[in-house]
């Protein structure tokens, strides 16, 4: 039996050539750009991800309350009398709110007023 070919294979420290230093200095390098450009996905999509649970929590209160509210052009009814106007829900027809009526709505509405009460008084005559 020869001696000389017999092997066992165990770890030892093995020292770098500056080809494999180099080889694994670029390997850095492209991982650490791969790195870089996963986070940046990563970012992107956790972002995204984000949004979209923002957009189904907020569908979900829609659901549940079965209501939003929602910008609407509202109808002004005046009350010219008692120096009022009511703003109307457009789906409703409930008063919403209730307010003064303001030097500007004066300005705006009243000569059209007095001119329907104008025509009114002429034809009664």
């Amino acid at each position: 039996m020869n001696q000389q070919n017999q092997t066992v294979e165990r770890s030892v420290i093995h020292t770098f050539t500056q080809s494999e230093t180099t080889q694994l200095r670029k390997d850095i390098a492209d991982k650490t750009l791969a790195l870089s450009e996963k986070e940046t996905i990563k970012k992107s999509v956790s972002s995204t991800v984000a949004m979209l649970k923002a957009n189904i929590e907020e569908t979900v209160i829609k659901v549940r309350e079965g209501r939003e509210s929602r910008r609407m052009q509202c109808p002004v009814v005046f009350r010219w009398d008692e120096n009022k106007k009511d703003i109307i829900h457009p789906e409703t027809g409930a008063i919403e709110d209730t307010q003064e009526i303001t030097i500007s709505d004066r300005e705006q509405f009243l000569p059209l007023e007095e001119a329907k009460e104008g025509k009114k008084g002429k034809g009664k005559k």
